[in-house]
């Protein structure tokens, strides 16, 4: 049986980043919504949905919303929620492990690997999932290029395909929306091409860090996101100039939180902390509190700012799983921080 998950969260970069994820490294079936009232009109009309993927704060409809229809309707459906304020915060989610044991929350900024993993859980998928010749990518996806880095397949039947893109070639986005009008919710590309282009996707989406107009969780989760992209090439192929380009996104995505004077570092560093997963995590925190100090000291120009945040995002970039242990925070005493000013 194939599970279908529900994800609903506003950021339309995060989703369907997310949305990547889980179809084509899980292999799953996944219903988008942008806030909580489009995922209740879906479960009204449908019983399909395995679990809920659900951020907290979404125009339109909370993620409280939808949590409490869940439990109106006595639903036992896991929820995963995720949000960047501690989920205690929310009077709705007091029981929320005793509503249901496979309810799990995780805290915004995290990485594609959090949300795959406690999935994998949750579903009791096999984390050694059998290897398919194709993965399968949401045919829309392929609106937000005009070229492809890798061949691009339609699926004829269960066992015959046919390329209707050639790698590294031009084309049309007529061409997907005709396949999309014929019934193709879902082009492919083979299996030993899905990390380029997951990583060719994962780097237009990281263009979205230069954008002023976003809020404070939306913007750690997709630095963070980044980061996370930034790492997996260099323990694969080295430094080369994209990981360059996407450092240097990230610093000025950190330069334009810092100089709004919004960042709320405390919040990232329980967040981190919490999660337990250190090596991107540890260096933009880092990143962060430099240019915190150094704002605070009047070190402020943008070159300063430039390479203080470069430095730090760079100074762990190629410790591997098994160093992981180097950048690890051992513990975080609050007697210690409750004297430390960070506004």
């Amino acid at each position: 049986m194939k599970h279908k998950i529900l994800c609903a969260e506003d950021t339309i970069e995060l989703r369907e980043l997310w949305v990547m994820q889980l179809e084509g490294k899980l292999g799953l079936e996944v219903v988008e919504a942008s806030n909580a009232k489009e995922a209740i009109e879906y479960l009204q009309q449908h019983d399909d949905i395995s679990l809920i993927v659900c951020d907290y704060m979404m125009p339109g409809g909370n993620g409280d919303l939808l949590y409490s229809y869940l439990k109106e309707k006595s639903f036992s459906i896991p929820f995963i929620l995720t949000t960047a304020i501690g989920i205690s915060n929310y009077k709705i989610f007091d029981n929320f492990y005793s509503d249901n044991a496979l309810n799990a929350y995780l805290q915004k900024p995290f990485s594609p690997k959090d949300l795959t993993g406690t999935i994998r859980k949750i579903l009791n998928l096999d984390a050694s999932l059998p290897v398919e010749e194709y993965r399968r990518v949401r045919a829309v996806r392929f609106f937000k290029f005009n070229n492809a880095n890798c061949d691009v397949i339609l699926k004829l039947t269960e066992n015959k395909y046919i390329k209707i893109i050639k790698k590294n070639s031009l084309y049309d986005t007529e061409l997907v929306k005709k396949y999309i009008k014929r019934g193709a919710v879902h082009l492919y590309v083979k299996n030993k091409d899905y990390e380029n282009f997951s990583a060719y996707f994962e780097k237009s989406i990281s263009s979205k860090l230069l954008s002023a107009d976003m809020v404070e969780d939306e913007r750690f989760t997709l630095e963070l996101n980044s980061m996370s992209f930034a790492w997996e090439v260099v323990s694969n192929l080295g430094i080369d100039e994209s990981v360059s380009k996407i450092i240097t996104n990230i610093v000025y995505s950190n330069i334009t939180t810092l100089k709004e004077e919004k960042n709320d570092l405390w919040k990232l560093l329980t967040s981190m902390v919490n999660k337990k997963d250190y090596i991107y995590e540890h260096s933009l925190l880092v990143s962060h509190i430099c240019g915190k100090i150094s704002m605070k000291m009047n070190w402020n120009s943008e070159t300063t700012l430039h390479k203080l945040c470069s430095a730090a995002l760079l100074h762990d970039i190629a410790f591997t799983d098994d160093e992981e242990h180097l950048s690890k925070i051992h513990q975080i005493e609050k007697e210690s921080t409750t004297s430390l000013s960070i506004h």
